[in-house]
């Protein structure tokens, strides 16, 4: 039988604000074209999107205003037999209201088929 695997990608996307004393009103997550972009006020990271299986493409220091360009041409994560993605990947990003043990953040997720 054939399965449909499935790569689930939780993102750290944006430190929460008790560690760094910012707003989870200054996070965000933008997929335009091909590119997934991850700020907040502190750190920028790009991808490509690559229909979910994201290739790196810069880190930002936003504060000492640095950005270093990455050289990988391959996805970030690969599992051997599944070099070519298939499907199509799927963004999902949502606000979590902090608990006594976590800051508000903001949760991304790339799902991706294999």
């Amino acid at each position: 039988m054939n399965q449909t695997k499935f790569l689930k990608i939780g993102l750290l996307a944006l430190l929460p604000h008790a560690l760094w004393g910012q707003d989870v009103a200054t996070c965000r997550a933008e997929l335009k074209n091909d590119t997934l972009r991850l700020e907040n006020q502190q750190v920028a990271r790009v991808f490509r999107w690559n229909r979910g299986h994201l290739i790196s493409l810069s880190l930002t220091d936003k504060r000492l205003n640095r950005t270093w360009a990455l050289s990988g041409t391959g996805p970030d994560c690969a599992f051997p037999g599944h070099a070519t993605p298939e499907g199509e990947g799927i963004l999902s990003v949502r606000q979590v209201v902090g608990q006594p043990n976590e800051a508000d953040h903001l949760e991304v997720n790339v799902s991706t088929q294999l």
